[in-house]
């Protein structure tokens, strides 16, 4: 197989700005807590020497959309995830890859790892004129380090791909432009904290949430291909 190495940081902006968000809604919360116990006057009693049950009560979370844990969510790393592809970074995606080949899914190869990732997940989706994903597998093993062309494992997580002319599939579909037009596509890989606890052909929106909340590390590469 013909491969080359790529990394960015792209995505991990994008993770960042989320957390950055996450942050301020927290962070507002507290000052407006704080503010709204303001005191009265009137001093409290100490406690009596018996007294030393906890009064703190909890509350069951409404159910979300995606379900998967999102108690604590990981830090992101710095340390930049290598991946391996049949294209190098803004080349042409080779046509067996494509509607006009073989389309079957590329082999997929990744490196350095971070020693806290428990699974790994790729998402391949065309750029433009809006974001269509095409491939979305999530639950793959990181100790694997690679999955061949047109093989996923029985035991992972693939969801459904973004419609295309109303109609939604899943698996892989490659690069597919129309006649003369040329499209930018994007390949993700991502190290996740945890597995995620998802039906099969969940929508690529939901999955694609809940990939990017567990991931730790992410390398991505651009293709082209012109139909």
């Amino acid at each position: 197989m013909s491969t080359v190495i790529v990394s960015t940081m792209q995505r991990a902006t994008e993770n960042r700005t989320r957390r950055g968000l996450l942050a301020g809604i927290v962070a507002t919360f507290l000052i407006v807590t704080l503010n709204s116990c303001s005191t009265d006057g009137r001093e409290l009693r100490l406690p009596r020497p018996d007294q030393d049950e906890s009064i703190i009560t909890t509350t069951a979370a409404p159910e979300d959309a995606v379900s998967f844990d999102a108690s604590s969510l990981p830090a992101f790393e710095t340390d930049l995830l290598e991946i391996s592809v049949p294209w190098s970074n803004d080349g042409e995606i080779p046509i067996q890859f494509t509607c006009r080949g073989d389309n079957v899914s590329p082999d997929v190869a990744w490196f350095d790892v971070v020693p806290g990732a428990v699974a790994m997940a790729i998402i391949f989706y065309q750029e433009q004129p809006e974001r269509t994903t095409h491939w979305i597998v999530a639950n793959l093993d990181p100790q694997t380090a690679y999955i061949e062309a047109d093989s996923v494992p029985l035991d992972a997580l693939v969801g459904a791909n973004d419609p295309v002319l109303g109609i939604s599939t899943s698996g892989y579909r490659g690069p597919c432009p129309e006649p003369g037009q040329t499209r930018f596509y994007t390949l993700e890989v991502h190290a996740l904290s945890q597995y995620l606890d998802l039906p099969p052909e969940t929508p690529a929106e939901d999955l694609t949430t809940a990939i990017d909340l567990a991931s730790i590390q992410m390398s991505s590469i651009t293709g082209t291909f012109t139909g």
